[in-house]
């Protein structure tokens, strides 16, 4: 997928991740919807969603509260994360379950019913990843459901079904490890290629060099680090929620070859001075670069703040966020680059 084209989805994205889901969860509960004696228990599946939504946003508040007292903004951009997420499922299991206790219905079908949302949910989810962010390592998770249909063929002695099933099980396994194959070859080569300069993934950034608030930072006298380049202003809403973030996350990381550089976008501000006192304020210890006459911004197309760049060891950007980040993201990106 090019650049242009539906570019919201190219760089992934926290915003991306999360309407891909919503998507998933909408596209399970029609495909419940017009299978036969389900639609009774869409009504506990909703409410149960429900739930889990809750739980999954206030779980900051459980696993982080220094965070939320920090930044309260917190709870209106971030959840609390991968043990946040599976939390969310517990209660919302639970949720359902509870809710389905006085229906008249064999507790195996209020099993099954809830089992193939979960299924479908899931194999939905990371088909519409795999096409919308060439992510081919999604493909592997789609052989979960393929399995598990396998299995229910099985169990239900549905041999012809089976074989036709396991056919395009294995058809497909093929045509996506050959895929794989040559996307990891292609990028290899590429890797091995001169790397042209630009702003898209898989190019080395633009360098630039600007003044901070202590003196003059270069782009590329950090080479040799994970680069984390964020471009803010101090009258953005998402902006300030992210920083408490990226403020712990810098002081956990500085010494692991990590270093965040954020740009701040000072032709937007109304006053300079408004920088050193949000720095103050804030606590902010890692290097604030002022973009005085906003053409790094420009640069970088940082048109909607907080935009942010991971640029990997050898200078090369490897992620773009646009967004405010949470802590959890920012270690999952730095943790995928080299």
């Amino acid at each position: 997928m090019k650049e242009g084209f539906y570019g919201f989805y190219y760089y992934r994205s926290i915003a991306s991740k999360w309407i891909i889901l919503a998507v998933a969860l909408l596209v399970s509960y029609i495909l419940l919807k017009i299978q036969k004696n389900t639609s009774v228990l869409l009504d506990v599946i909703s409410n149960s969603l429900l739930m889990g939504f809750i739980t999954l946003k206030l779980s900051l508040i459980l696993l982080q509260p220094n965070l939320v007292i920090n930044s309260p903004l917190s709870l209106l951009y971030f959840t609390g994360g991968k043990i946040g997420f599976w939390l969310a499922v517990i209660i919302a299991s639970a949720v359902y379950f509870w809710g389905t206790r006085k229906l008249e219905i064999l507790f195996q079908t209020k099993v099954q019913t809830y089992g193939l949302y979960v299924l479908y949910s899931f194999s939905v989810y990371h088909l519409l990843f795999l096409i919308m962010n060439q992510e081919w390592h999604h493909f592997f998770y789609l052989l979960i459901p393929i399995f598990v249909l396998i299995w229910w063929l099985l169990k239900n002695k549905s041999i012809q079904v089976l074989k036709n099933v396991t056919i395009m099980a294995v058809l497909s396994g093929l045509l996506g490890w050959a895929v794989y194959e040559h996307q990891t070859k292609t990028q290899s080569a590429e890797a091995n290629a001169n790397v042209q300069t630009g702003i898209q993934k898989g190019k080395k950034a633009v360098d630039f060099t600007l003044e901070t608030i202590n003196g003059e930072a270069k782009l590329s006298d950090y080479k040799g680090k994970k680069v984390i380049l964020n471009f803010w202003a101090t009258w953005c809403p998402p902006c300030k929620a992210e920083m408490p973030h990226m403020e712990k996350f810098y002081k956990e990381n500085k010494t692991n070859n990590v270093v965040i550089l954020a740009v701040n976008l000072t032709s937007s501000e109304s006053d300079e001075s408004n920088v050193r006192a949000f720095m103050k304020n804030y606590g902010l210890s890692f290097p604030v670069l002022m973009d005085a006459d906003g053409s790094v911004g420009d640069t970088y197309q940082a048109i909607t703040i907080p935009t942010t760049y991971f640029i990997d060891s050898e200078g090369i950007i490897q992620q773009k966020l646009v967004g405010p980040m949470s802590k959890d993201t920012m270690e999952d990106m730095i943790e995928k680059i080299n």
